[in-house]
Parts: C-alpha cells; structure tokens; sequence
C-alpha cells in the first residue's frame, strides 16, 4: 500500500473517533493526567502544570493504584507468571518437551526483563483501566549507530503508545487488526533510527543544519497484507502483516517490513455497540470526580471567608482606610455606637461538616469503582504472616476476580495471550531457544499458554474448592462404610493421581520440582519391593515363633514314643 493510501486510511479511520478525543482529554484530566493533551487537536504547551484546576487528587489516586496492582498481579518480574506446554496431552506428559518449554519459557522471562517490557506493559494497563483501552507493541530492539556491535538477536523493545495517539480497525470477527499510531522525531533521530530510509527534502537539509532537533510528524502503520500484495514478494515483503513508517506531511513511505502476526495488542472493554474504543471505569467515575472537584474548591473558597471574612462597618462611621494587618491603625467615627455594632466581620452561614461528609461520600463511591478498597484490604493482608493469612488471602483475592472477572478476562485475551505468543514465536524465529525436541517437529504441534498470575489462579481455585469438598465429604462416607460393611469403596471412584497432577498444575509447581511418571512408577516399584520384603521377614518371624513354641511339644512327644517303646 503506498504512503498516500496508508494517509488516507488514516484520515477515515481519524473519523471514527468521534468525540472520543475530547473525552479522553476530559478523563485524563481527571484520572490520569500524564495522558492529557495526547488526543487529537489538543494542544499543551510542554512543562505546562496540567493539574491547576483539579482541587481533589481521589480519581488520580485510584486509578494510578488500580493499574499498577493490577500490572503487579499480571505480570511480575520477580515471578514466572506465565507457563507453555504441549496441546497433545501426551506429549504435554512428555519430560523432554516439558523441560524445553520450561526453558524457553525462562529466556523469554530473561528477555522481557531485560528490556522495558514492565514498564510500558504497565503504562498499558493503566490505559486499559481509566480509558478502557490500552495497547502495547513489541518487536526487536532497532540498531542505533551509537550502539555497541552485536551480532544475532538484540532484545526486545515494546511501546505504549498512549491514548489517542492512535487509530485502530477490526475485521469482520471484531478483531483488531489494524493500527496506525502517530508520533514526533527530529530529523537526527530520523537518519540514525533508518539510515537507508527515504526521506523528503526539508527533513534532510534539516538533519544536515543547524536545525537538525526540528520535529517531523510520522505515522506506524500494522495491516495485514492482501493476497494479490503477497503475490510474487519474497522475505519480509511477502509475510502476512506489512508494518510501514511514513513521513506524514510528505507521505512518503520511509521504510516497509513485515510481520508473521499483528504485533500491536489491544485490548478493549465496555464498547457501545458499532465503537472501536472501550468505556471503563473512567467514564462511570467521571461525574463523581468532577463534582467532587467542585465541591472541594467551593469548600476551600469558604474556607478562605471564614479564615478572613470581609469585613462589615457602616458608611460614615470609617474616616481612613480599613488596614487588615496585625497592629494596624483603623480610625473609626463610632456616631455613639459600640465598636462592636460599627466594625464587624461577615458570618457566611455554611455548615463545612455537610460539605466534608459529601465530599466523602462521593470519595468513596470513586475507590469503588476502581475496586481500591478491595485491593487495600488484599495488600493488608499480605503484610500478615502467609501461614495465618492464605485463607483469606484467597478468599479476597476470589472475591475480587469475581468482580473483575469480565474486565481481566478481556486483558488477557486480547493484550496479555497474544503479546506472550507472538512475542514466544518471534524469539524462536530469531533462535532464541535451544533447538526443540525432535517429537515437536513431527507434526504440526499446538502449543497453550497458560497464566499462573493470582489473578489467573483464581480462576481455577473452583476446582480446587470442589476437590476439597469432595474428599471431605467422601471421608466422612468411607467411616461410615467401615462401621457398616466393615471396609470402604467410596475412594474408588477418585483417580488420586489426576487430582494430585491437578493440584500442582493450578497451583503452579514447576516442573522441576515434579516427579516424572517414570519416577514415580520407580518409587512405587521401590515402595511395593519394601512392603514384599517387610511381608516375608514378618512371615519368617511367625514361623520361627511357631516353630519356638513347636519344640517343646515335639521334644514330650519323642520322649513319650521312647517310653512306650
């Protein structure tokens, strides 16, 4: 697609934003102000104090907390929040293929820490919680000529592109897959970013003069290629995603590449029916938070009259200027009265208490919406020692998804599942990974992604609940069945060494610390060879007992055969 056509799309797809970047700049301005002025048409003069007009700080707090306890819970550095194993169940068994997943899954954990995946993932899902939208693009790290040379694979980079700062398309399932995102870079950085780019004029004289910081606007575009663009190309030009950096004003297309998969996830919640973008928690705090705002600035307007009313005196009764300084001289013509009747101060008649009491009112209603009183109570309680506290913990933790369920479910399944695969399938391309097993490359393989995030976990503690109930239940049946039959049959019906499996799987035991099936039928085989010799030294210890009992008996009746003889 040439540069003007990308331009083009651009523009259309501009128009489907609507009135959304007003209202993103209205939310920013009250949830996240670190994304004010980024929307289309908004113009902010740099280092300007964009927080001059919000007098009550309770809607940025909430939702700085809510995206970064929610980034802290999805994706951990210190934690391995994400597992990969075999679609076959028997190879999914298999420990070759386990331990290889295992490893690979441990350098893409290497990878992402060290590049600034944690921090622009983080900056993502804060967009997901205040705008309910957020995206985050990865690829590998671009050469720069200030670099050090490296030969093979330079890491990973990732980019939150922020809210309005950006246009997104679907496909016919509602899909995102398409995105263009706009952004500033001075014609020095241009040149070193893509040194064999094609650029216009103006920004290479501009690279090459004094004037070599100037800004240009440049647009990112990610689509998927058609068949008839695929057709006859060859390399990156024939892969199903063309990725093109255009030089805006000039739409020239400054240099084209291509992708396996659609490197910008985004995800969305809350969309009205025929909207590309989603409407969180922002939009329901919103009101709340700007009359809370109005309420707090009319109360510290009356605090201000009640710290210095106005003062009130009559009209002749004053002969000089009134001076509101300590130890200022007022000359005053009282006309007979008391001073007291002549020069008094203003009594306002608010009532502050009814003010605070609905400031907090409507302060508590926004922490609601972010869910910031259940994740104060889930960070309470993890201060408290683990071994007096995991039930609650777990019960917090369920009641929280629970209210989360849906917003999570939509994070993962539309940012986190796909950032984890495509970044997993770039890095084996790029010959991260050590060479997969041989039984992997059979057939074609699926592979799962499985999060063993808290967040995640919770998910499948149901089954753990259900397993727990159900050997409780099954113990007091199995006492009765003694005291009737005289043995149990109950436990029969369990398969004890799938629901031991199960256990570690939800709880997330790696592999390592995991016997393999052939170690267990080992231990087992070791543990029946046991019991057998336990059985037959127990047996010999019997017949030596009898045979000792034996003997004196056989010795009377010998001597009783001799006598009759």
């Amino acid at each position: 697609m040439t540069g003007s056509k990308v331009c083009t799309r651009y523009n259309q797809l501009k128009s489907r934003l609507g009135s959304f970047p007003q209202r993103w700049d209205t939310l920013a301005k009250n949830f996240a102000p670190t994304r004010y002025g980024i929307t289309q048409g908004s113009t902010v003069s740099i280092g300007i104090n964009i927080t001059r007009e919000i007098y009550d700080s309770t809607g940025h707090y909430a939702g700085d907390l809510f995206g970064n306890f929610i980034a802290g819970k999805v994706f951990n550095r210190g934690e391995k929040w994400f597992g990969v194993k075999a679609g076959n169940p028997m190879l999914a068994k298999n420990d070759e293929v386990k331990e290889w997943f295992e490893e690979s899954r441990d350098r893409q954990l290497d990878d992402y820490a060290q590049s600034n995946f944690y921090v622009q993932g983080t900056e993502a899902i804060k967009d997901y919680g205040v705008f309910a939208t957020g995206s985050l693009f990865g690829c590998e790290r671009p050469y720069l000529p200030t670099d050090r040379p490296k030969y093979g694979y330079r890491g990973s980079h990732f980019i939150c592109y922020p809210i309005g700062r950006y246009v997104i398309g679907d496909n016919a399932a509602g899909e995102v897959d398409t995105q263009v995102a706009q952004f500033k870079m001075s014609a020095r950085a241009a040149l070193a970013t893509w040194p064999n780019g094609k650029f216009p004029q103006d920004l290479i004289k501009a690279a090459q003069s004094t004037d070599l910081d100037r800004e240009f606007d440049f647009l990112y575009a990610v689509y998927p290629r058609t068949d008839g663009e695929r057709r006859g190309q060859y390399g990156a030009m024939r892969m199903p995603y063309a990725a093109q950096y255009i030089e805006k004003t000039s739409e020239m297309v400054v240099e084209e590449k291509g992708y396996e998969s659609f490197d910008f996830t985004t995800a969305r919640y809350g969309r009205r029916w025929g909207e590309l973008y989603g409407r969180g928690f922002g939009e329901l705090a919103l009101n709340d938070q700007q009359t809370l705002n109005l309420a707090k600035k009319m109360s510290m307007e009356d605090w201000a009259l009640k710290i210095r009313p106005p003062i009130v005196h009559r009209e002749n009764s004053v002969s000089g200027k009134l001076r509101m300084i300590p130890n200022g001289l007022v000359p005053v013509n009282t006309h007979g009265q008391t001073l007291q009747n002549t020069i008094m101060p203003w009594q306002t008649g608010s009532h502050p208490e009814i003010s605070n009491i609905k400031e907090e009112v409507l302060r508590q209603s926004i922490l609601q919406t972010f869910y910031v009183q259940h994740i104060l109570r889930l960070m309470e309680i993890e201060k408290m020692p683990r071994e007096t506290t995991l039930g609650a913990y777990m019960n917090s933790l369920n009641l929280l998804y629970g209210l989360l369920g849906p917003i999570y479910g939509a994070l993962e399944s539309e940012m986190i599942r796909p950032r984890v695969e495509n970044d997993f399938f770039r890095l084996y391309r790029e010959n991260v990974f050590s060479p997969p097993p041989d039984i992997l490359l059979q057939d074609d393989q699926e592979i799962n992604f499985e999060f063993q995030n808290p967040l995640s976990r919770a998910q499948r503690t149901g089954e753990l609940e259900a397993i727990d109930g159900a050997l409780l239940r099954l113990s007091q049946l199995t006492e009765f069945e003694l005291k009737v039959k005289g043995f149990a049959e109950s436990y029969d019906w369990l398969n004890l060494d799938e629901i031991a499996q199960l256990i570690m799987d939800v709880q997330g035991v790696p592999a390592i610390g995991v016997n393999s099936l052939a170690q267990v039928m080992k231990i087992r085989e070791a543990r029946t060879a046991q019991q057998q010799a336990q059985i037959a030294q127990q047996q010999l210890m019997v017949g030596a007992e009898v045979a000792g009992k034996s003997a004196p008996v056989l010795k009377l009746l010998a001597e009783q055969a001799q006598g009759n003889a």
